[in-house]
């Protein structure tokens, strides 16, 4: 009876070590990554990264932003040329997202729309406060069933913050 006392101890302590390691991989609002914050807390005013380095820069690790940016967003968008056009090729999407290897809880972010010059676009409220110096490396995996362009689209993005 004490084998499997201990046996069955043993199980749940090992199942709710690897719950524990699940829940740590997954990022939420307020999260940090060392003295990085991961926030949904963009206002207005406040870049993205794609306003300090191009999207080429971005795609080919070439990007390099100053640590004196100490905020900023890590948030991509999909844009349509009408609202209805945006609804229907978000309504089914699926996202996943990844930020120095760690999965984000991306719905627990949040979105906000904008007008992209004549184009309608949805985009994730993903920020982050005090990036330490170095590589970092955000991981959009997206899929479309509808709007323009469905199908798959992975698209990594890798900045290098400097003094």
């Amino acid at each position: 009876m004490k084998k499997i006392t201990l046996n069955s101890l043993y199980l749940i302590l090992v199942l709710s070590c690897a719950a524990c390691s699940l829940l740590e991989g997954s990022l939420e609002p307020g999260d940090k990554i060392g003295e990085m914050v991961v926030s949904n807390n963009l206002d207005i005013g406040d870049k993205n990264f794609n306003d300090i380095c191009s999207f080429e820069q971005l795609l080919e690790a070439d990007c390099e932003i100053p640590a004196s940016n100490t905020k900023f967003g890590v948030s991509v968008a999909i844009s349509e040329e009408t609202s209805d056009m945006l609804e229907q090729a978000w309504k089914d999407s699926t996202w996943e997202v990844t930020l120095d290897g760690r999965k984000v809880a991306i719905e627990e972010f949040g979105t906000f729309d904008m007008d992209l010059g004549d184009m309608q676009a949805r985009a994730w409220n993903i920020a982050i406060t005090n990036p330490p110096l170095g590589k970092h490396s955000i991981e959009y995996k997206i899929r479309l069933f509808g709007g323009s362009r469905p199908g798959n689209h992975t698209q990594t993005y890798t900045f290098t913050v400097i003094p």
